[in-house]
């Protein structure tokens, strides 16, 4: 291939594959790795406790997991390059506050406060690369939310860049939620009553990035002869013609519900041997909400389409000048 009809983007991407070990076109995988299997985590735990007199406390828990869990690894080099390495790495925060008072000899109160944060950032490791560095037109880089190698596949072969299977290996989920509740204990006699309030924030924001950086397939389609013989798929790379491609735009979520609760309870004694439990429970939960409204909930058939005016045709194809129909979001 003459050096000025090879694309920019395509010599990059191909000086990124390893060498292989072999220097023969046989047919056959010239490059032959055992997979070295990535595997880390650590915990830590810290745990206080304070008493300021005799009647208050305060106590508190911190929990920290971070996991990096299995993953393959083929590539010697150039692992944001390597079509199977996609770490899943999880990060748990923990975090709990206790207080303690009693106001007197026969009552106790209990106030807590809670925060969990779980975040998986699907294959976030491999985003270590920039794919503007290979030569791409800045108007397509410039909206890469997810900035990883784009996915390329060779026919006959190989992949460049790891692949969005569809089970979420791309997508950043971070589960929060915190919560406070208070609890009153009064002994009165032969009775414990016990009186108290619970409220939660639960919450999830997820953005499926999916492959944002692109998908791009070559096959000997471009320079294979007009009967279709010969031609190379590593060419058709070279000469930056792709058969087939595409690329997903990120959005992110932010869904959340709250949680109320209260209740009332007696614990009555009547007789040594005998404790009567009684009491009343009262909760209440928002339905599911999404920060931004981005929920859709029907279709207007009657709506004013934000497509009018810029398809004519299809106007025409209805048989008027208007365009209508739309979603219907929550909120």
């Amino acid at each position: 291939i003459p050096a000025n009809l090879m694309d920019t983007v395509g010599r990059n991407i191909v000086n990124l594959l390893p060498q292989a070990d072999t220097q023969v076109s046989n047919q056959s995988a010239n490059y032959n790795r055992t997979a070295r299997i990535q595997d880390s985590a650590d915990q830590f735990m810290f745990k206080g406790d304070h008493k300021f007199t005799d009647k208050v406390s305060l106590s508190g828990v911190y929990l920290y997991n971070k996991t990096d869990e299995p993953y393959n690894v083929y590539w010697d080099e150039n692992l944001f390059g390597d079509p199977n390495a996609a770490p899943l790495k999880r990060r748990i925060h923990v975090g709990v506050v206790n207080n303690t008072w009693i106001p007197n000899s026969s009552t106790v109160v209990a106030l807590r406060y809670g925060n969990t944060s779980f975040i998986d950032d699907c294959g976030i490791a491999i985003t270590e690369f920039d794919p503007a560095s290979l030569g791409f037109d800045p108007s397509f880089t410039n909206d890469i939310v997810l900035r990883k190698h784009p996915r390329i596949e060779i026919d006959d072969f190989g992949e460049i860049g790891v692949n969005d299977l569809g089970a979420g290996e791309f997508t950043a989920i971070d589960w929060d939620s915190w919560g406070f509740n208070g609890a009153v204990s009064k002994l009165m006699g032969s009775h414990t009553f016990k009186l108290g309030a619970d409220y939660r924030w639960i919450g999830v924001t997820t953005t499926p990035f999916g492959q944002g950086s692109g998908t791009f397939r070559f096959s000997r389609q471009f320079t294979a002869n007009s009967a279709g013989v010969g031609g190379s798929s590593l060419a058709s790379l070279m000469l930056g013609a792709p058969n087939s491609g595409e690329a997903v735009i990120a959005a992110t979520s932010e869904y959340f519900t709250n949680y109320y609760g209260a209740y009332i309870q007696d614990d009555w004694r009547l007789k040594s041997n005998f404790t009567l439990n009684y009491g009343l429970r009262l909760e209440h939960e928002d339905g599911l909400m999404e920060r931004n409204d981005q929920f859709t909930v029907g279709f207007d058939q009657n709506a004013a389409s934000p497509l009018s005016g810029t398809a004519p045709g299809l106007a025409a194809f209805r048989g008027n000048s208007e365009l209508r129909g739309g979603l219907m979001y929550g909120g």
